[in-house]
């Protein structure tokens, strides 16, 4: 136990006397932290520029534009008078969106015609373009639905009976567990779980690859269970940080207990600590871990589920994502902080992280093992 207590002393005094260890797992933790969500935290997108071109310059269509402009996420910040002139406005990304209003835009819409309006995007940056023609659509068929009321109602329909008619199918839409519609709410909670496994990997690759492996030791045994003591430990403070504190400061929703956060949260540091182990005693030095790690950094992003859903990935690419532990822990983790699963929720996830860590365990310590020949 001495020798134990020894190693780990040891493991965590390299930590903050190696500087590039104290920079990756120390200092670009705490940054991250305080800056990853700084571009989300509007939350929404608001007043999102849109030219509108008036060709009917009607009551009906003045009505149309002043719907769009009280928009929460739009706001008509000019009028063409031409579709040139509007489309190098677009071009320039001056404005997000254009809206055509056509001529005789009133007079089909009061002889019970469709009056067709145009819309034109910038789909190349998906939110802006998504609230855009959201807006944009929801004032059309406001309108619509307005006009075709009134139209019935004065033909003696009774008014109820009219709004039935138009709108025969009425939405009430609740929005769960990111009342907002935020991205900071949906995109901060699961990548700072991927930020906490790429730099305890990099921290461990940077500490115990090339000259520094475990190998190394008279007992690499006592210093493997030592330094996953020190860095679990040290990473499970950040853990905290990340996912209890950061929310707090920053306004976003949680609402798990902590009992099932800390039994997803343990296995998935001691899982990622073993992960490292694992491949820093595969590198021949420190700087191809370093590099092997910033290199795999994007494919593990596009694993985890975060920028494209598992489930639209080829099959042997979800199975391979399984050996990373983020895939397991930030679907568990998220369901946990901002959804308030249970323990009967992630129990599944808690053991598959358990299975992880135990494979990376042994093949950690395996290697370690290996004779001073095979090492090198």
């Amino acid at each position: 136990m001495k020798s134990l207590a020894l190693e780990t002393r040891m493991a965590l005094r390299e930590i903050f006397t190696n500087t590039g260890a104290l920079s990756i797992m120390v200092l670009a933790v705490l940054i991250y932290g305080i800056f990853y969500p700084q571009p989300y935290l509007g939350e929404t997108i608001r007043d999102m520029p849109i030219v509108a071109l008036d060709l009917d310059n009607s009551p009906t269509s003045r009505q149309l534009r002043a719907r769009i402009d009280a928009a929460d996420t739009t706001m008509i910040a000019a009028q063409a008078p031409d579709m040139a002139t509007a489309r190098q406005m677009l071009m320039a990304r001056e404005v997000t969106a254009i809206v055509v209003i056509p001529a005789g835009f009133e007079r089909d819409l009061l002889a019970g015609r469709q009056a067709p309006i145009a819309a034109y995007g910038d789909a190349s940056y998906f939110l802006p373009f998504n609230a855009t023609m959201t807006a944009i659509s929801t004032a059309a068929r406001g309108l619509g639905a307005e006009i075709t009321i009134g139209r019935m109602a004065a033909s003696g329909t009774n008014k109820n009976t009219a709004i039935a008619q138009s709108q025969p199918l009425a939405i009430s839409a609740v929005a769960l567990f990111n009342p907002q519609g935020g991205y900071a709410s949906y995109v901060v909670p699961a990548s700072v779980i991927l930020i906490l496994q790429q730099t305890l990997l990099m921290g461990i690759g940077l500490l115990n690859g090339g000259a520094g492996k475990l190998s190394g030791r008279s007992d690499p045994g006592t210093a493997l269970v030592a330094r996953l003591v020190a860095y679990s430990g040290l990473y499970l403070v950040w853990f905290c940080f990340y996912l209890l504190l950061l929310p707090a400061f920053f306004g976003l929703p949680r609402i798990g207990d902590l009992v099932p956060l800390f039994a997803l949260g343990l296995p998935f540091l001691i899982s990622v600590a073993m992960l490292g182990f694992t491949i820093a005693s595969l590198m021949p030095s420190r700087e191809a871990v370093i590099l092997t790690m910033v290199t795999i950094g994007m494919p593990l992003f596009f694993l985890s589920g975060i920028a494209w859903p598992l489930e639209m990935l080829p099959g042997w690419l979800v199975t391979l994502a399984q050996f990373v532990p983020s895939t397991t822990a930030i679907p568990g983790l998220v369901q946990v902080n901002q959804m308030g699963a249970g323990w009967e929720d992630i129990a599944d996830k808690a053991a598959l992280l358990w299975g992880l860590a135990a494979l990376y365990g042994v093949t950690a310590l395996a290697l370690s093992r290996r004779p001073e020949k095979l090492r090198t």
